[in-house]
């Protein structure tokens, strides 16, 4: 039997790669040569022809200068034999010649063997002029008395200018002429074939890469439509199985491995159809319906006979046990009802509480609010002043505090309580209503350092804290000013909080004073600890800030970090020559921008105020 031949996909693509791989082939071995004998061109120009003509014309420029030499020899009659003017012509004769005979000897080494004949006949020619005929002159005008004799001084005169040497000379000329003449046509011709050589290797490269890209063009058009395109047409047939869809077209079947997988799946389409049909008619309590399995091997097949009868079995059972479930199914939508009805009566319950508690705290924010000094009591005090506070929830544990009940002395606060919301609150009722007790119970002599000591005790007083760790921890950091405008100058005491000021008088630098290491409330030490109190000089200008840590720990920013307390402080020596109320704004936005979508994570205040 006669076997068909068969053009399968490895054929195909062996075939197109083959071809390509071909004219690529043609293509290198064609710019190799082209390459190869143009630089086999270069260098011959490089080492051979150029150098040559250098030589030659080097030799005949020494033939002139000889010539012109010689002459001065015979005409030089006033000076002796040994004298430098002579000398040039001896240095020809006895150093650069012989050295520049060297290089042309060994440069004829490449030339053809008739070329190196021409040049050995010139050398000789050059010879016999220096060492016969120049030597003759040379020696016959060898001396002072030499010169004086006028038949030896015209015999070697007429030698010189008129009989023997000018013929040699004129002679050697003629053939170094010709020789450089021969070797620049050389150089020449060589030129014009390493050019001629780069023409046809453009020629052959864009030839060959016109066929390379109309080659690849026809491959990759004859692969996708023998190779691409049923792929495609068989992917998208299986996307639809996957999906559950049976193709309504007819695959196309091909004679390669493509065409040996249309049939495979378009006998896989037909053998789940069938059993696509078995599956329904189960589906449908039709238990007598036919099927045979695809194969002896059809699992599913199998596995549909076998389910068949048992639901069949199932189904028989299930009627019977339908009646049973669906009275005590009865029974308990009844009891679901019930418990329904006291969850709904449980959720109003806690709706009711919720309200309450919120309603407390929004309560507990107004009482918070009433003790805090209303900001136009603060700009009456201090008329250059602004307070930017923000509570994180309905009440705060952040406050600020100030006094003014003294004559000429204004006292002012911020006050950042052990943590937020209703347990902040509670303790800045506390910190609040202490600090004003201290202010009623003590002259206006008093420090701030002092009025820090005091509440240090009011607080571990109220909070029943001792030294024994079992009780609270709770306490507040605070930074505190006594503001003395009679005298221009406030003393500063501050628990863990600092204060940042810029002096005018001082290049606007931003200085701080830092707080005491410890809080406000019990603080295990040995020995209790006392707070230090500063005493700063106002001059006209000047600019004060107080504030809590709220501000510099807010997250946000393009890479969700702290704000920091850097950037706080290099905000503040941007905007302090603005108004007061200028800065709050500026203060607010800046923090609002830093934040974005993030939660506020702590109570803020920040509380500048100036002179």
């Amino acid at each position: 039997m006669k076997l068909r031949y068969r053009l399968t996909i490895g054929r195909k693509i062996g075939i197109g790669f083959g071809i390509l791989i071909f004219l690529t082939l043609i293509n290198f071995v064609l710019t190799l040569d082209t390459v190869n004998k143009s630089t086999d061109l270069n260098n011959s120009i490089n080492t051979i022809y150029t150098p040559s003509v250098q030589l030659f014309e080097r030799l005949n420029y020494m033939l002139l200068r000889s010539n012109k030499y010689i002459e001065n020899w015979v005409a030089r009659d006033v000076e002796a034999p040994s004298s430098p003017v002579k000398e040039p012509l001896r240095k020809i004769i006895n150093v650069e010649y012989p050295a520049l005979k060297k290089q042309i000897r060994e440069m004829s080494k490449y030339w053809p063997e008739k070329d190196q004949k021409r040049v050995d006949t010139l050398i000789i020619k050059i010879d016999a002029l220096f060492h016969d005929h120049y030597s003759q002159v040379m020696n016959g005008l060898n001396s002072y008395e030499s010169y004086q004799d006028p038949i030896i001084k015209f015999m070697w005169s007429d030698y010189v200018y008129a009989a023997t040497i000018p013929v040699e000379i004129e002679q050697i000329q003629k053939e170094l002429s010709a020789i450089i003449e021969y070797e620049r046509n050389n150089a020449d011709k060589a030129s014009n074939q390493m050019v001629d050589s780069f023409d046809v290797l453009q020629t052959v490269v864009r030839n060959s890469g016109v066929l390379l890209v109309i080659g690849g063009i026809l491959i990759a058009f004859f692969t996708i439509r023998t190779i691409v395109k049923p792929i495609k047409e068989l992917q998208g047939v299986i996307q639809l199985l996957g999906k559950g869809i049976f193709p309504k077209e007819n695959i196309i079947k091909g004679n390669d491995e493509i065409g040996e997988m249309s049939i495979a799946l378009e006998n896989l389409i037909n053998g789940l159809k069938r059993t696509t049909d078995f599956s329904r008619e189960i589906g449908n309590s039709n238990f007598k319906a036919h099927y045979d399995p695809l194969s002896a091997q059809d699992v599913l097949g199998h596995a549909l006979l076998k389910m068949r009868g048992q639901l069949k079995e199932s189904e028989q059972r299930l009627e019977a046990k339908v009646l049973e479930r669906t009275q005590e199914v009865i029974k308990q939508n009844k009891e679901i009802q019930k418990q329904r009805d006291e969850i709904e009566e449980k959720n109003k319950s806690l709706q009711v509480l919720y309200q309450n508690v919120t309603d407390s705290i929004r309560y507990a924010k107004r009482i918070q609010q009433s003790i805090l000094p209303p900001i136009e009591v603060v700009r009456e005090a201090l008329p250059e002043s602004f307070v930017l506070y923000k509570p994180k929830d309905i009440v705060s544990g952040d406050f600020y505090w100030m006094d003014d009940s003294m004559k000429d002395i204004t006292w002012i606060a911020a006050v950042d309580c052990t943590g937020h919301g209703v347990p902040g609150a509670f303790m800045s009722i506390i910190g609040y209503n202490s600090l004003n007790q201290i202010i009623v119970e003590n002259k206006p002599s008093v420090s701030a350092a002092a009025v820090l000591n005091r509440l240090k005790a009011l607080v571990s007083q109220s909070l029943r804290q001792t030294q024994d760790g079992e009780s609270s921890k709770d306490g507040m950091d605070i930074a505190l000013c006594k503001i003395d405008k009679k005298k221009k100058v406030i003393e500063f005491a501050g628990a863990f909080n600092p204060l940042l000021y810029i002096k005018t008088s001082q290049s606007n630098e931003l200085l701080e004073i830092k707080g005491n290491k410890f809080p406000i409330g019990i603080y295990m030490q040995e020995e209790d600890e006392q707070f230090t109190n500063h005493q700063i000089k106002i001059d006209d200008g000047d600019s004060f800030y107080i504030f809590s840590d709220g501000y510099a720990d807010q997250i946000g920013g393009p890479r969700n970090k702290k704000f920091l307390i850097k950037n706080f402080r290099n905000l503040l020596c941007e905007i302090y020559m603005e108004s007061m109320e200028r800065q709050r704004q500026i203060l607010n936005e800046t923090l609002e921008e830093w934040k974005g979508e993030h939660d506020q994570v702590d109570d803020i205040l920040v509380i500048g105020f100036r002179l």
